[in-house]
């Protein structure tokens, strides 16, 4: 079961290296599924990375950000541009 085995990985994973394993995955990786929202969407590494590096560009570089997190797919999107441009 995809949602149960990532559930359970991402409870016993600190949250540090499941952010830096997520900006390191490799292209191979890139069709497996990182995330199944709420409405069993299933999005892509790929997706996830595509989505963060677009978001990345709307923000300067040095710049002081606040990040209202929700358990959703735009948190994570956000929260990975955000590691990226730091």
């Amino acid at each position: 079961n995809v949602k149960l085995d990532s559930f359970l990985r991402l409870q016993t994973t600190p949250a540090r290296e499941i952010s830096t394993s997520l900006l390191k995955i490799s292209k191979k990786d890139f069709n497996k599924v990182a995330l199944i929202t709420k409405q069993e969407k299933k999005i892509t590494y790929k997706e996830l990375y595509f989505e963060s590096e677009k978001l990345k560009k709307k923000f300067k570089k040095r710049s002081l950000v606040f990040l209202l997190a929700g358990n959703n797919h735009e948190t994570i999107v956000s929260y990975l541009s955000l590691l990226k441009g730091k």
